[in-house]
């Protein structure tokens, strides 16, 4: 489906992800630290038109991440898509995408994963108040 995925986490984050994904050979996984580190020159000449944004939890940090993207290489022949985890997990990444919506920064394309009210077998359980995920165009 992607030409190339790079996985950006803090390092030592990424034990189960890299066992995930063994069999492929478009996946680079890049130790980084969204919050302490600009993004270095080599990253930043890859053109990426999908971005999955599940960092910080919290709506400044949601806000910076998605702000963030903007200053990246994409190709210009495809479409920018942003994929957001915990839409309806989070009060914070709901209310932060939806700003972006209701702004026209992106609008949404459809909601993935578990339905509203789907309970996680955590402890203490928690319910979605709205869809897992949601996947978003970049307004031009």
């Amino acid at each position: 489906l992607f030409n190339k995925v790079y996985s950006i986490n803090k390092p030592n984050h990424f034990a189960g992800a890299e066992q995930l994904n063994k069999d492929r050979d478009n996946s680079q996984f890049v130790p980084f630290d969204l919050y302490q580190t600009d993004l270095d020159d080599n990253f930043r000449h890859q053109a990426c038109n999908v971005f999955l944004i599940d960092a910080g939890h919290d709506f400044d940090h949601v806000i910076s991440d998605f702000t963030r993207t903007l200053n990246l290489k994409t190709n210009p022949e495809f479409p920018i898509y942003y994929v957001f985890d915990d839409f309806g997990l989070i009060k914070d990444v709901h209310n932060a995408i939806q700003q972006l919506i209701r702004l026209g920064r992106l609008e949404k394309v459809c909601y993935i994963g578990h339905e509203p009210r789907h309970e996680f077998q955590k402890y203490p359980p928690k319910i979605l108040f709205d869809y897992e995920g949601i996947i978003c165009k970049l307004r031009q």
